[in-house]
C-alpha cells in the first residue's frame, strides 16, 4: 500500500514530503482545481525544503527527533500560510510593477474574487437563466449557515433570498425566512442556472 511505502522512506524524506504537502494545501487552498499532478508535486517539494532545512537544523542542535519533526512540520505550515496571505500577493505585485508579468496565478476571475482575503460583499443580486432576479440582504441573517451567503468554487451559490423578481416584473418579498424552531431558509442556485451575478464590495485587496 502507498502508506506502507511512505513509512519505509528515510525520515528526512517523510518530513519533506509531508510538510511540503501540508504547506501546499494551505497556500493553494481553493485554487487547485485546474492544477496538474506535476504542478502539485513540484510545489509540494518546494515547500518541503523548508521542512527539510528546519529538521536538519534542529537535529544538529541536539533536539529530540520528535520535537525536530514537529518544528519542521510547523515551519512548512507557517511558510504556506505566509505565502497565501502575503507572499503570493506581493510577488505578483512586484512582477507587475517591473512589467514582467500581469499574471496573478488565479485560474479564473470567479476564483480570484471568492478567494480574496476578507472579501466583504455588501449587496448581491443573482440573475438566473430563466429571467429571475434573486436579492440577498447582507445586513441580516448573520446567524445562518455560512453567514447566509456561500460562493462555491464551481460557480454555484447558497444564499438567503430576501426578495425575488420574476420575468414579468412581479416582486415577491420572502416571508418567514427565519423561524426560531426551524432555523433560516437558504436557497441553492446551481451554476448552470446562473446567468449573471451583480455585487458590491468594500474589500480592498
Amino acid at each position: 500500500m502507498m502508506t506502507d511505502g511512505f513509512l519505509t522512506l528515510p525520515l528526512e524524506v517523510q518530513v519533506a514530503l509531508g510538510g511540503g504537502y501540508l504547506a501546499y494545501a494551505i497556500a493553494f487552498a481553493g485554487i487547485r482545481k485546474s492544477e496538474s499532478a506535476a504542478e502539485m508535486a513540484f510545489r509540494s517539494l518546494a515547500f518541503g525544503l523548508a521542512s527539510l532545512l528546519a529538521l536538519r537544523f534542529c537535529l544538529a542542535q541536539g533536539w529530540p527527533t520528535s520535537a525536530s519533526v514537529g518544528v519542521a512540520l510547523c515551519s512548512a505550515v507557517c511558510l504556506g500560510a505566509f505565502w497565501r496571505r502575503w507572499g503570493k500577493k506581493y510577488t505578483w505585485k512586484l512582477l507587475r510593477a517591473l512589467k514582467i508579468s500581469a499574471e496573478d496565478g488565479m485560474p479564473d476571475a470567479w476564483t480570484a474574487t471568492i478567494q480574496t482575503p476578507g472579501l466583504n460583499i455588501t449587496q448581491l443580486t443573482v440573475h438566473t437563466t430563466d429571467g429571475r432576479q434573486l436579492q440577498h440582504d447582507r445586513s441580516t441573517y448573520k446567524n445562518a449557515l455560512h453567514d447566509g451567503l456561500y460562493l462555491g468554487s464551481d460557480g454555484g451559490i447558497i444564499m438567503v433570498v430576501s426578495e425575488e423578481e420574476y420575468p414579468d416584473g412581479q416582486v415577491e418579498k420572502r416571508e418567514a425566512i427565519e423561524v426560531e424552531s426551524w432555523g433560516t431558509r437558504l436557497t441553492y442556485i446551481p451554476p448552470n442556472q446562473i446567468k449573471r451575478v451583480d455585487f458590491r464590495t468594500n474589500t480592498t485587496s
